[in-house]
């Protein structure tokens, strides 16, 4: 073992590993699921070779979390929140409605932060959409220096 290359699984084996690793997922099982199946049948195969053939073989269960969303997104939604918590709704309902209305998942500690006005979409670094551009000196000067063909000197 351990020469450091990959190595084939022989076609029966592997023939089974995806058997099984399609009944996991028609069973609503993730991976995790599918290796201990797999073990339980006498098939002993690393955890990481099951994830890479589940992911390979159904790439629409790779978990997009993590993902920013659009920022426009990000502070509809974050409107919506307010909205929904003014209304006297709890975390989780707020989350069931954004989920049905936008098909976006929002984390209870993100409606939380929100709601309690600890974060929002605009505690970062700020590139705000034209929408939310107010007149004043500084937009005056880019403005300027754009328009202006200012070409660094």
């Amino acid at each position: 073992m351990g020469s450091g290359g990959p190595r084939r699984l022989p076609p029966e084996m592997r023939e089974k590993l995806l058997e099984i690793l399609k009944a996991a997922v028609q069973g609503g099982y993730g991976y995790t699921r599918a290796w201990r199946m797999l073990r339980e049948n006498g098939i002993e195969v690393l955890r990481g070779t099951i994830e890479y053939w589940y992911y390979k073989l159904f790439p629409e269960k790779v978990n997009i979390r993590g993902k920013r969303l659009l920022r426009e997104l990000r502070i509809k939604l974050y409107e919506k929140v307010l909205e929904l918590r003014g209304r006297g709704l709890g975390y989780k309902r707020i989350g069931r409605i954004i989920k049905e209305m936008h098909g976006v998942t929002l984390s209870l500690p993100t409606i939380s932060g929100w709601c309690r006005e600890i974060h929002s979409p605009f505690g970062e670094i700020r590139i705000p959409a034209i929408d939310f551009l107010k007149p004043s000196s500084e937009l005056a000067y880019i403005i300027g220096v754009i328009a202006g063909g200012w070409a660094g000197l």
